[in-house]
């Protein structure tokens, strides 16, 4: 056989080899991530609420008729009666995210018609549940929330059908699925003109009024609001402001001021 055919030969045979090699890594890293999950277990079985918040949210606006049924009496129940302190961190932020969500569908149920006016601070203090057998309100959920995280990006998960609030989170988090949930939402909200907006003309970033309470927050973890949202921006607007950072001015407003899109 000629030299060149044998050198081709165990070239094919090389990257054939490194090819098998690769295909034997990836099946074994999925199949960790797979026993990861698995080993990772819920506080409690959260299956029927994550199929109520689906539909609850499927028309992209809330629905509270969930909140009248049998089931989620019992549920609330089961919240009330749970100790999530000996779960690992994942499975605590999710049991105390469900609770949030499962307590905000009750107030909002209570409160009928408040999503048609400006974001509401007050409305998250009126009412008061039973969680791991300790009385909160939504506003001390949402404290114990980005506790449970130690970030504020969590704020991004509550949404409460407002238009002056964050979005809407689409799914319910279980334990694997929720820090994936955060990220989602924040970027959501940093990278919507509605809650976030670049303004190079004035060196001005606008941010919506319901992030204002936790500013406070955002400084202790990232030095100031700029730095703590800039991670969650896209590349454009994440260079314009890096470009005149030491210009930059942050005003919270319900009124963002949007550009002007031309017609097609």
């Amino acid at each position: 056989m000629p030299a060149v055919w044998s050198n081709h030969i165990c070239r094919f045979l090389l990257a054939l080899a490194l090819f098998g090699a690769a295909l034997l890594q990836h099946g074994t890293a999925a199949a960790q991530s797979r026993r990861g999950r698995d080993t990772i277990h819920d506080v409690v079985d959260c299956a029927p609420f994550l199929r109520a918040w689906k539909g609850a949210t499927a028309r992209g606006w809330l629905s509270t008729a969930v909140v009248d049924s049998a089931w989620y009496s019992e549920w609330m129940q089961t919240l009330a009666t749970t100790n999530p302190q000996s779960a690992v961190p994942w499975a605590r932020r999710a049991f105390w995210v469900q609770a949030w969500m499962s307590c905000m569908l009750v107030v909002a149920h209570r409160r009928m018609g408040y999503r048609t006016t400006r974001y509401d601070t007050t409305i998250v203090e009126q009412d008061t549940f039973v969680i791991a057998g300790e009385t909160y309100c939504l506003r001390e959920i949402s404290l114990r929330v980005v506790q449970e995280f130690g970030t504020a990006s969590s704020i991004a998960l509550f949404g409460m059908g407002s238009t002056y609030g964050p979005p809407l989170a689409p799914y319910a988090p279980v334990a694997w699925t929720v820090e994936r949930l955060m990220r989602e939402q924040m970027r959501k909200v940093v990278r919507s003109e509605r809650h976030v907006l670049w303004d190079p003309a004035a060196d001005v970033l606008q941010v919506a009024t319901w992030m204002e309470p936790w500013t406070e927050a955002m400084r202790h973890e990232a030095g100031d609001v700029v730095a703590f949202l800039m991670p969650y921006m896209d590349d454009a607007m994440a260079a314009g402001v890096a470009l005149r950072r030491q210009y930059v001015r942050v005003v919270f407003s319900d009124r963002l001021e949007r550009w002007k899109r031309r017609r097609q």
